[in-house]
């Protein structure tokens, strides 16, 4: 049964002390990866220290970043891209992909994707075929349609090896999400007239009142005594 199986604060304890004091790196990455079930400060701390941290193949790198796409915080966006940025990480190929797509799965929701999009755009032409599909199929996670352009240059309608097969896959993920958003847009009005129209219709309402008010009849007013007024008998 693999370290963070259930779900309980003294759990998140048990795994905070395996990564602070075990000595095998394995089990350190097992407890780092299961820290992605918990959103605690201290829980953060320690991710993005071992995100920093150099180990074999950057094992507890990885792990850290395995943490960082469960926690799917937008928090980490920064303190990852840095990560990825310093040249001569001992990342193997397939692990950076991984990194580059979980960047931009915790990105996705941000209102501007402009930083990650262009940082990923700066790998579609990587020399290692590896890292240049991870990028471009980073760049289907992203889910920015400016990033079509680009990738429609690497996709071919019958792609013939793993950069056409991620700029294919890519591309259908973006061009759904430029349909996406003016359909929200259209959403957005249809709502906007609604309540044009009932807030017209209640407009009206208070109108029909108003003048219904004005036309009913003044209350009858208490009749004035007519009766002739009594004699003075000391008139005379």
């Amino acid at each position: 049964q693999d370290l963070g199986g259930f779900y309980r604060p003294e759990t998140f304890e048990t795994m905070e002390r395996i990564v602070e004091k075990e000595k095998n790196p394995e089990i350190v990455a097992a407890a780092l990866e299961s820290l992605g079930r918990y959103h605690t400060a201290e829980g953060y701390a320690l991710i993005i220290r071992y995100l920093k941290s150099q180990s074999y193949r950057n094992r507890l790198a990885l792990a850290a970043v395995s943490a960082i796409r469960m926690l799917d915080e937008p928090q980490f966006i920064t303190p990852l891209a840095k990560v990825l940025k310093v040249p001569g990480g001992d990342w193997s190929r397939g692990r950076f992909a991984q990194a580059l797509d979980t960047l931009a799965h915790i990105a996705r929701n941000e209102e501007d994707k402009t930083d990650v999009r262009e940082f990923l755009l700066g790998h579609v032409n990587h020399p290692d075929r590896s890292i240049r599909a991870g990028a471009i199929s980073a760049l289907g996670t992203l889910g920015d349609p400016k990033a079509i352009g680009i990738v429609q240059t690497f996709a071919r309608e019958t792609p013939r090896d793993n950069v056409e097969r991620a700029a294919r896959d890519s591309l259908a993920k973006l061009r759904e999400q430029k349909k996406f958003v003016p359909q929200e847009i259209i959403e957005l009005r249809k709502v906007v007239e609604d309540l044009k129209k009932e807030t017209k219709k209640l407009t009206d309402e208070m109108e029909d009142l108003r003048k219904r008010l004005d036309a009913r009849p003044e209350s009858k007013r208490p009749e004035k005594d007519t009766q002739p007024a009594a004699a003075d008998p000391n008139s005379r």
